[in-house]
């Protein structure tokens, strides 16, 4: 009897809790939306969860995921050597994994443990190559392994980061990966992904910094959002030469 006591208590309690941080990070979500002027969006830049889902930035994981909490707004950014005026977002974009275990008996159970991260997108003035590039795996940090990505002359660079680029870009990604763009990559953004899909920037992980006036993943995104045009006012100016559509209008995904 104790211990059926103990449980419903704990079931309680947990039930308290979750609906408590519900209500916090619903009121944190309206007191961002006010305060910074910015409106809830399901489809930031222009993309879908399908598109976003095609992105390694955005996992798909083994069962469902989407896309929560996102908010958009214009900002004022220094891209393509010119100040713009273009749409800012950033969301919170999760995923399940798959978990089993086995007991002594081999019985096989299978689980679905939720995974999150937070992701900030800016629009880019033009179409650019999807490139892709993200944390390196543990093993290849340390010399183990192939390597697949794209390659640098940089020694350091090519431990920390793993990238990925379309043979026929490859001329533009020489362009983007200066070596000015990558000290900032090392100095700034070691352990996130970043990504250029289209005529979108995004860069996924949690931002330096929160805001402590928010709560929960709301407190991530203005540092998000500011993350995301940081990235895209340092994409080298070479790069934008290189491209052979014309970088003077702004917007979202064509």
């Amino acid at each position: 009897m104790g211990f059926f006591i103990v449980v419903v208590v704990a079931i309680v309690a947990f039930g308290a809790y979750w609906w408590w941080s519900h209500q916090k990070t619903e009121e944190a979500f309206q007191t961002l939306l006010t305060r910074d002027g910015l409106q809830p969006t399901s489809q930031p830049c222009g993309l879908s969860d399908g598109l976003l889902v095609m992105l390694r930035a955005c996992p798909k994981g083994d069962r469902r995921y989407g896309l929560k909490h996102g908010v958009t707004g214009r900002v004022t950014a220094t891209v393509a050597g010119a100040a713009r005026e273009v749409d800012c977002a950033a969301f919170v974009w999760w995923w399940e994994e798959r978990q089993t275990s086995t007991d002594g008996k081999g019985h096989t159970t299978t689980s679905y443990s939720k995974r999150d991260r937070v992701v900030g997108a800016i629009a880019l003035p033009t179409e650019v190559p999807s490139v892709s590039i993200a944390p390196e795996g543990l093993l290849t940090k340390f010399g183990i392994g192939g390597r697949g990505d794209f390659q640098l002359e940089s020694e350091e660079f090519n431990r920390r980061f793993d990238v990925r680029v379309q043979d026929r870009d490859r001329a533009l990604a020489i362009r983007l990966f200066d070596a000015q763009f990558q000290r900032f990559l090392l100095e700034m953004f070691r352990g996130r992904s970043i990504e250029l899909f289209g005529r979108v920037l995004l860069v996924a992980g949690d931002p330096a910094g929160e805001d402590s006036a928010l709560f929960g993943d709301i407190k991530e995104l203005p540092g998000a959002r500011r993350d995301a045009s940081l990235v895209a006012s340092r994409l080298p100016e070479s790069f934008w030469r290189g491209l052979t559509s014309d970088p003077g209008s702004s917007g979202g995904v064509a």
